[in-house]
């Protein structure tokens, strides 16, 4: 969550469950792709692919499917620097940037929020 949407859940503008049906929804559409593609397992996370890796003694597939999710992970990134860059020439703050490559705790405490 950018700040701006954390402000705007905090003032009562916006609510939670509607972010959390989106994000559930955005990960199914990533996992139906994944399968679509190929991936049996939906590996779309690296450490899910090793832990999987580790537990089944199978590395085989390691470097390729990881190999696929950097690339993934490359391209999204890409999609979305197009996506925003209309939005960014207009924007001066680079937090508010930044907040659409990851999130930022609203209250920083690093003891807390690790």
């Amino acid at each position: 969550m950018c700040r701006c949407h954390v402000a705007q859940v905090l003032r009562g503008r916006r609510g939670l469950d509607g972010d959390r049906y989106r994000w559930a929804l955005a990960v199914l559409c990533g996992v139906l792709v994944a399968q679509a593609f190929g991936s049996p397992g939906a590996n779309l996370n690296p450490a899910i692919t090793l832990a999987v890796a580790v537990i089944n003694g199978n590395y085989s597939q390691l470097a390729s499917l990881w190999s696929a999710q950097l690339l993934g992970a490359m391209c999204g990134a890409a999609l979305m620097a197009v996506h925003y860059a209309s939005h960014w020439k207009l924007t001066p703050d680079p937090a508010a940037k930044l907040g659409i490559f990851c999130t930022n705790a609203a209250v920083r405490n690093p003891l807390i929020t690790l």
